[in-house]
């Protein structure tokens, strides 16, 4: 007798082999009645390599836009030797109040008559940064302006007198010299600087403006000092090689007179420019004095001995009373820039936010000249 399983497992498993029969019976009936798909067309492959090599063909044939210049950067020249200008992106504008990113055309070692030495301390440099002026730039006025470069990593800048004042209120090229002093930040930053880095500046300030009324100018300066008077100069007679009539005539501007002095002949500076500017225009009164000792092989130095440099004459020491009482005259202004020690020797020391003039001392106090009639820049 055959045994039989239990109904109740019975019961469990004649469903699941239920279904398992008719999943079978689906599969082969959808086998039988199910249509064959064709092969894949290799059309669209094809296609899309037609396509691609279409769209190379047009990117190699099509003309390449030509690139513009970074910003404020000089243009390159064409094969002839030109360069266009619209190539060129102008530069930004100057804005007071707000430092303005810039590109530095060129950066140039500055030299003096004998220095060959263009590194370490006390060597100097000249930049020039294309500048657009300011949309409410100051009232064009006799006076002398100035610009801040900034230290783009440290909190600090310091003010510079651009040699030349009309490319700040026309538009040019800020040229500013530059002095490399062992705790000076800023200015060993710019010692750094290479033609096309970025810099920051802000500007133009007036750092001196004439009442209007000046018959009579003696500029005193030592050192890099010199800067600020040499861009009076240029505003009143003309760049040292500008070819037109200077901007005003010899009986409108005033009387100048400069007395340019450092510690050593080396540190003379800009006197080929000063030369020319006296070639121009004979009444322009340059005298230099050296402190310390000329090299050795340029003449036999004397104390208080006159020579003559570039055709002004040089004299050893420092300006005295007596170089200044040869020069003064009724109704004089005078104008003071160069270290601190300097200045208060000859006008007295500065206020002590470096911002006001202070009282006036030094030797122009003893000569008589009033604190109206003197100028600490």
């Amino acid at each position: 007798m055959a045994l039989r399983p239990p109904p109740a497992l019975l019961r469990r498993t004649l469903p699941c082999v239920r279904c398992q029969t008719q999943a079978q019976l689906l599969r082969r009936s959808y086998a039988r009645s199910s249509v064959p798909v064709p092969p894949r067309s290799r059309r669209p492959a094809q296609l899309l390599t037609a396509l691609g090599a279409v769209a190379a063909l047009v990117v190699v044939l099509a003309p390449r836009p030509s690139h513009a210049p970074r910003e404020g950067s000089a243009p390159s020249a064409t094969a002839s030797g030109s360069s266009s200008s619209a190539d060129v992106a102008p530069p930004p504008r100057l804005e007071p109040e707000r430092f303005r990113t810039f590109r530095l055309r060129s950066r140039d070692c500055a030299t003096s008559t004998w220095a060959t030495d263009s590194t370490g301390d006390g060597a100097h440099v000249v930049l020039r940064v294309p500048v657009a002026p300011p949309s409410d730039a100051p009232a064009a006025a006799l006076g002398i302006l100035t610009l801040h470069l900034a230290h783009p990593l440290l909190s600090v800048q310091r003010p510079y007198t651009p040699l030349y004042a009309a490319p700040l209120l026309a538009g040019g090229d800020a040229t500013l010299l530059i002095k490399r002093y062992r705790d000076g930040e800023v200015g060993r930053y710019a010692h750094e600087l290479r033609a096309g880095d970025e810099v920051l500046l802000r500007g133009p300030e007036y750092s001196w403006r004439a009442r209007g009324d000046e018959s009579d100018l003696l500029l005193i300066a030592g050192g890099t000092g010199l800067t600020p008077m040499y861009q009076l100069l240029t505003t009143l007679l003309g760049a040292p090689d500008a070819t037109d009539e200077p901007p005003q005539t010899a009986a409108a501007r005033p009387r100048l007179t400069l007395l340019y002095g450092t510690s050593r002949a080396e540190s003379l500076l800009l006197l080929p420019e000063l030369a020319a500017l006296r070639e121009r225009h004979p009444e322009l009164d340059v005298r230099l004095f050296v402190e310390d000792e000329a090299p050795q092989g340029w003449w036999a130095w004397a104390s208080g001995q006159q020579r003559r440099m570039h055709g002004m004459p040089l004299y050893a020491g420092r300006v005295t009373e007596k170089d200044v009482r040869g020069v003064r005259r009724e109704g004089q202004d005078v104008l003071v820039c160069g270290p601190d020690g300097m200045v208060a020797a000859v006008a007295g020391r500065r206020a002590r936010d470096g911002r006001g003039q202070g009282e006036l001392g030094g030797m122009l106090q003893r000569l008589g000249y009033t604190r109206e009639r003197v100028h600490k820049l």
